[in-house]
Order: structure tokens, then sequence, then C-alpha cells
């Protein structure tokens, strides 16, 4: 058994809507993948709007969408989860726009490390989409496939794996 999982970061977005440039970059990966011959079995994604339309602009490039799709809360983003502490987002949004102009989702990585308010919860969100990507390979024991995931980046799951 053979199990693949290309693993997507969503695109650069403004309020929810991707960027024409990452939209336009996520096209092209699925043509990218089309023309290599990659077969995508099925998708695992965030529901939120940015990955969705992350993994939909993709399929517009590989030409098909024609694939089982399932939503995964677990790859969803810290900051929807009804755990995190909303005053420690908003300090942390501040402190983006502070020393870096805007609170984007880079400058508000940045910044996680000098939020202690959300350590614990961001450990605990790793581990629980480790636990979702393992699910994911271990689903359907004997087949192969490949599975394209598209949430909100693989490093905060990293210590888990």
């Amino acid at each position: 058994m053979r199990k693949t999982i290309l693993f997507q970061r969503h695109g650069e977005h403004k309020s929810q809507i991707l960027v024409p440039e990452d939209r336009a970059r996520c096209v092209e990966i699925g043509r990218q993948l089309a023309v290599a011959g990659v077969k995508i079995d099925r998708m695992v994604l965030s529901p939120l709007p940015r990955a969705i339309a992350t993994a939909l602009a993709t399929c517009e490039g590989y030409g098909s969408a024609d694939m089982p799709l399932t939503l995964e809360p677990r790859m969803g983003d810290f900051k929807t989860d009804s755990r995190t502490p909303k005053a420690a987002v908003k300090e942390l949004k501040a402190a983006a726009v502070a020393k870096h102009g805007d609170d984007s989702d880079a400058n508000l990585a940045k910044e996680l490390i000098n939020t202690p308010a959300l350590h614990e919860l961001l450990f605990a969100r790793a581990q629980e989409g480790a636990k979702a990507l393992v699910e994911i390979a271990a689903a359907r024991p004997g087949v192969n496939e490949t599975i394209l995931v598209t949430s909100h980046g693989v490093a905060r799951m990293e210590i888990s794996l």
C-alpha cells in the first residue's frame, strides 16, 4: 500500500479571498500536477474559505474536481478555534501591525513566539493536526492513493509528527 499526501498551504488572501497572484499560482500548481501525471484520488481541506478556494483553484488547473472532498476541522486555523483566547489574538494582531505594518498571516506567524497566552493551545492544535494527518494516511487500508490536503501550514504540526 502506498499513500502520498500532497500538503498545500492556502494561498495569500485578503478577508478569505485569494489574492489574484496566489490564485493564479494555485491554478499553475494544478496544471503542473496534471502534466506530471499525478492522479489525485481525494482531497481533505480545512473548512475555512481560503483553504477551500486554494484547493478549488488547484483543481481548476488540474482539470478536474471529480474526487471525494472532506472538510477536516482539525486542519483549521487557530484563530477560528473556540478555545483560542480572543484577547490573545487581539494582542497578536496589534503586535503584528505595530512591528510589521499589517496583520497578514506571515506577520502573525512572526509574532506568535511572543504571545505566550497562545503557546499551549498551539501545541494542542499541532498534536490534533498531526493526528488528523496520520488518520488521513491510515484511512482506506490497502488502497494506493494520492491525497491533496489543503490547510494552514504544516509547520505547527512538525513538533508532533
